[in-house]
């Protein structure tokens, strides 16, 4: 939602210059248009801002000015600014506009949080953790409804831009550069490699980077864009170490390719806690971690969210 949002009017009832008592109704759609006039000193630039024609823009601001009863605006053929009325009604009018926007989301949010319920977002692979931490937190505040959905890394960064879940489990290189997505960590997974048991690396106690050689390797989406992971194929790039390295979407798949012995899968370490029938886990070395933690909306208000926080992170 951008800054500029028409929603409904304001109705002032008070004494005109000349003692009468006057009702003053101003809409949003005018207020809009005062403030992109202003930042602009320009009918036609608001126009493009607010994507209007120039005439609506000052149709909008007349009428603002007869409501008021005071002009607002100094024109001439090349700008407009602001009279010292103007300014003072910009200046005061700006704070209270953006209230305006910030009351009529936060309403609509809690709206759509119906039962107070928190929406939290797991991936499949990655779940035992987090729904240990989900099913603590249920214990300490039982009046929170909470929602586990389980969602691919794709999907789930999706569904915490649209607001349908509220907060997000995940890897930090799966955020890249998210404009209004706040991250916290959690802690640092080490990476092990997976192969089934009959795989003569299954011997190992470490597995280097030598061991990749001529080898397919499966990297789950979740990491494969974690700084970590990009230093790792770099490393092997540079000492020619040949392999294949295949970024899975699908991560039964990846398993499903590990206990056939056709591929090797990176993992990380920290979220198995139980052992996986079949399939060895070796720790690589060097030894490398990835972040994991929690992603959620800067502007998310929601106050099971920030209990959540609380509790994660206080």
């Amino acid at each position: 939602m951008g800054r500029f949002l028409p929603i409904a009017k304001l109705t002032s009832t008070g004494a005109n210059m000349r003692g009468k008592n006057t009702q003053i109704n101003i809409i949003l759609t005018q207020i809009r248009a005062l403030m992109a006039t202003a930042e602009n000193k320009s009918f036609a630039k608001a126009a493009e801002t607010l994507f209007v024609s120039q005439p609506t823009v000052s149709y909008q601001i007349k009428i603002l000015e007869n409501e008021l009863g005071v002009q607002l605006f100094a024109r001439d053929a090349h700008s407009v600014e602001l009279t010292p009325a103007g300014l003072m009604f910009y200046s005061s009018i700006t704070g209270l506009y953006e209230k305006t926007i910030q009351l009529v989301r936060d309403v609509q949010q809690l709206d759509s949080h119906s039962a107070q319920t928190l929406n939290i977002g797991v991936h499949a692979a990655f779940c035992s953790y987090p729904c240990a931490i989900v099913a603590h937190f249920n214990e300490m505040t039982p009046e929170i409804k909470t929602s586990v959905r389980s969602l691919d890394s794709i999907p789930s960064l999706q569904a915490l831009r649209r607001g349908e879940i509220d907060i997000q489990f995940l890897f930090r290189g799966e955020l890249g550069v998210e404009e209004g997505i706040e991250f916290a960590l959690l802690n640092m997974n080490r990476l092990c490699v997976n192969m089934r048991k009959s795989d003569p690396l299954a011997a190992q106690e470490i597995i280097t980077l030598d061991d990749f050689r001529n080898r397919t390797v499966f990297i789950p989406v979740q990491i494969s864009y974690s700084r970590e992971i990009v230093e790792l194929r770099r490393m092997i790039a540079k000492r020619n170490i040949p392999v294949e390295f295949v970024v899975n979407e699908d991560f039964s798949r990846g398993f499903t390719s590990v206990r056939s012995g056709e591929a090797l899968t990176l993992f990380a370490m920290g979220d198995m806690t139980e052992p996986i029938p079949g399939i060895a886990v070796i720790p690589l070395s060097p030894p490398t971690t990835v972040e994991y933690g929690v992603a959620w909306k800067q502007d998310n208000q929601f106050p099971p969210l920030r209990a959540f926080l609380d509790y994660l992170l206080g």
